[in-house]
Parts: structure tokens; C-alpha cells; sequence
């Protein structure tokens, strides 16, 4: 089952030093994950840019299999998902009628273990930045002129659309934007604070508090 710690803390923050306990989602791999109802504001043609971005700390050990961090599952032949391999790199993939349209790679071994990280995948009109806590870690497929087409399958997170590739981990301050929030491949520092709505705020998610409408925890 999906868990929902409430303790207090964000983090990316200071509360990070008392290692998973803090505020934040729970995925124990054994079918947990979030799942949120389809919606046009996924649809990321419609935009253009955009930016996927979250909080992330993943125990020690490489997994078994992929980890799914983004899915929107059609079918078997359709559909956007962005997973972490068990080589440590991270894949952001559009699978359009059996054919791949767009695959975009980070560098291998991205992530320490036991540590909070802040990843964020924006692309910025051709171009597409994989970032690392500020840090670009675009390794392929930029640039690339395909746009992802709309897909009709709920949004997961944390396990694919075949339910499997269970994320085994914690999550926090998942956040979908309708705009390129980090152009240019330009390091940044990301934030120690929960992020806020704003009008490119297409899917905020805080971990330890009540899921938004729409969103539902499953196991």
C-alpha cells in the first residue's frame, strides 16, 4: 500500500538529516504508487514546453528493474513514460504506435543512495534538459522537434501501466509545469521550500498532505 508519512519536515530541506522520516511519499515496491485520472492539462502538446520535477530519495542497492517515476499508459503501444534503468539512468521515452518518437537520456548512476535528490526534465522549444540538483545531466536525444501526442491513460507514478516496476523509495514536491521553468542547460539551485501554484502549475503534489482531487493512492 501507498504510505503517507506526516511528520514534519520537507525533504529537500533541513529535515533531510533524519534520512526517509521525513514528510514525504512512502513507496515500498509492492505495488504502491499514485495514480491521478486523466486530464487535458497532460497533454503536453498543447504547450509545448514543460517541466516534470520532484524530490527523490532511493535506498541502497541498484533495482531489479526499471523504476517509473512518469507513466501515461494507453496501451502497449502507446504511451509517455519517464523510469530510472537499473543503470542508474534516467529515460524519458514517447512510444507512439509501436514506434519510438522520442527517447531522451541522462547520464548512468545519477542518483547517491540514501540522499535526497531534486530531478527535473524540461523541454525548452527543441531542446530537452534532464537536470540533477541544478546540474545538466542530458546525455541524448537533444535536440529532437517531436512533440509527444496526447494520451488517453491515467497518469501514474511510481509503477508502469503493465503494473510493474514497482518504485521502492520516497517522494516529495512532484510538480508538472506548462512552461520550460530551467532553459537553456543553465545551472540552477533548487529550492529547500515547498514549491507554490502558480499559472504554469498544471499538477502539484506535496508529500505528507491529503492528495489533490483527482489523485488516489493505490496498492
Amino acid at each position: 500500500m501507498l504510505k503517507l508519512n506526516h511528520l514534519t519536515g520537507f525533504g529537500s530541506g533541513a529535515g533531510a538529516a533524519a534520512g526517509g522520516d521525513v514528510t514525504s511519499y512512502v513507496f515500498d515496491g509492492a505495488n504502491s504508487y499514485l495514480s491521478i485520472a486523466d486530464h487535458a492539462d497532460l497533454d503536453f502538446p498543447n504547450g509545448g514546453d514543460f517541466t516534470i520535477e520532484f524530490f527523490v530519495r532511493l535506498p541502497s542497492g541498484s533495482p531489479a528493474g526499471d523504476i517509473v517515476f512518469y507513466e501515461q499508459f494507453q496501451d502497449s503501444t502507446n504511451y509517455i513514460r519517464m523510469v530510472m534503468a537499473s543503470s542508474g539512468a534516467m529515460d524519458f521515452q514517447v512510444y507512439q504506435s509501436s514506434s519510438v518518437v522520442i527517447d531522451v537520456l541522462s547520464s548512468a548512476a545519477i542518483f547517491s543512495d540514501n540522499t535526497w535528490h531534486h530531478f527535473a526534465i524540461c523541454r525548452d522549444g527543441n531542446d530537452w534538459f534532464m537536470y540533477v540538483d541544478g546540474t545538466d545531466v542530458t546525455s541524448s536525444g537533444s535536440p529532437d522537434s517531436d512533440t509527444p501526442a496526447a494520451q488517453s491513460g491515467d497518469l501514474l507514478i511510481g509503477v508502469k501501466g503493465d503494473i510493474s516496476g514497482d518504485l521502492i523509495g520516497h517522494l516529495d514536491e512532484y510538480r508538472i509545469s506548462d512552461t520550460c521553468r530551467y532553459p537553456s542547460g543553465t545551472p540552477f539551485t533548487p529550492t529547500t521550500t515547498q514549491f507554490t501554484s502558480d499559472a504554469n502549475t498544471l499538477l502539484l503534489i506535496h508529500g505528507g498532505e491529503a492528495i489533490a482531487s483527482g489523485a488516489t493512492g493505490s496498492g
